[in-house]
């Protein structure tokens, strides 16, 4: 539970986080984007690297850190403005008995992950039924995650969804608002922001781990998405 100050940043260290806005509100901005989360509003986040939020105005909030990347078939960032309205015997058991230290992913999809994760689906899909990815998307998606330092190519990522690459670069643009290969970045500097933070492998070890040839082209891409060099963000981390 976290009560935070107008204008203080929610802290997550993790790069996966789910949190729930209890009383006032949040400003999620990501990319151009911008987004007002008020009071009930619960939000499942995937690669927080890409995302700043803050309260306005003072604001109390219930997160759950998640300590590695999920695999949960999820837009990003899924957004269900009811949540404790609709789910609010969920709220009770997580304000009551929250996860001690850093769960791993395990005890997080045994645990936490099946409740959070099976409310955040019910109501995405009752809102919206686009807001579920479909089957196809999900796929190249989900393969992405588990090896983003692979050499992927749309062609690859379209015979793993069972679909064109036209067909896949639209759908994947439409619901998670990247095209296939921007996404294949993306996951590439999450998984490489959390590295930076909580292991203690060379950046040009970690840079190789996630599918950048020199270190150069890693400082480039890492800096142009995330607004600092990878040095920095592994010192801002204390």
């Amino acid at each position: 539970m976290l009560d935070l100050s107008e204008g203080e940043a929610l802290p997550w260290a993790s790069p996966s986080v789910w949190f729930l806005v209890l009383s006032g509100a949040v400003v999620l901005r990501w990319n151009a984007e911008e987004r007002t989360l008020p009071a009930s509003a619960a939000v499942f986040i995937r690669q927080t690297a890409r995302f700043r939020a803050r309260a306005v105005p003072a604001s109390r909030v219930l997160q759950v850190d998640l300590a590695e990347l999920s695999g949960a078939a999820l837009p990003e960032p899924a957004i269900v403005h009811d949540f404790n309205a609709r789910h609010h015997g969920v709220t009770d058991f997580i304000a009551a008995c929250p996860l001690s230290g850093k769960p791993t992913v395990r005890d997080f999809n045994r645990g936490y992950g099946h409740l959070i994760g099976g409310a955040m689906l019910v109501s995405l899909a009752t809102e919206d039924p686009l807001a579920v990815w479909d089957p196809g998307v999900c796929r190249a998606a989900s393969a992405i995650r588990q090896d983003p330092g692979h050499p992927w190519t749309l062609l690859q990522l379209s015979r793993l969804a069972l679909l064109s690459r036209s067909a896949l670069a639209e759908r994947f643009r439409e619901q998670t608002g990247a095209t296939p290969m921007q996404y294949v970045r993306q996951e590439r500097l999450a998984r490489a922001a959390h590295l930076l933070r909580h292991g203690d492998q060379q950046i040009s070890q970690i840079a190789a781990s996630v599918g950048y040839a020199s270190d150069a082209a890693f400082v480039r891409a890492f800096s142009a998405e995330l607004g600092t060099t990878p040095g920095r963000w592994r010192a801002s981390a204390g």
